[in-house]
């Protein structure tokens, strides 16, 4: 069975990233920013300033950036938990375009390739059910007072003693 794979994005040919992409954050990207827009937040405003980017939208996980050099694929990175953390920051007190320039001017940004398992295409392998699974959900039916009798029990059987709960 074939598994279809949406490869577009805003009609860009969607590819993962190689190589790690790094920003460098200016004062004009901060000033000129919009909260909470992908297209134009601090780090999208930063990129297009590149002169080797032509268009860039930076989500909380994922940022898609285009080339001049190729400018029907769009790349598709990932963002880091520290910068998704900043770019959160700043769309939650837009206000506060102040401290964002105080904070963020200066400061660079990595864009890393999307790992692996997470990769256009990438088959995820199916769950399997374990014995300690199976188990968990006939311990969890069982009352509070059931449990605890029953864990006696097995603690007594481990230690040699015999129950009369069971």
């Amino acid at each position: 069975m074939s598994r279809s794979v949406n490869t577009s994005w805003r009609g860009y040919t969607r590819r993962d990233a190689t190589e790690p992409l790094t920003i460098r954050i200016a004062r004009a990207d901060v000033s000129k920013s919009v909260a909470r827009d992908p297209d134009a937040c601090i780090v999208a405003r930063a990129a297009v300033r590149r002169k080797d980017i032509v268009e860039a939208s930076i989500g909380a996980k994922l940022a898609y950036v285009v080339f001049k050099a190729q400018p029907k694929i769009a790349y598709r990175y990932e963002v880091s938990s520290k910068d998704a953390a900043r770019i959160h920051d700043f769309d939650e007190s837009p206000a506060s375009v102040k401290l964002a320039e105080k904070w963020l001017v200066g400061t660079t940004v990595t864009l890393k390739p999307v790992p692996p398992t997470h990769r256009i295409g990438a088959m995820t392998q199916p769950r399997t059910r374990t014995d300690s699974t199976r188990d968990r959900g006939v311990t969890s039916r069982l009352s509070r007072k059931q449990r605890a009798a029953r864990t006696r029990a097995r603690a007594l059987r481990h230690l040699g003693g015999t129950s009369n709960t069971a």
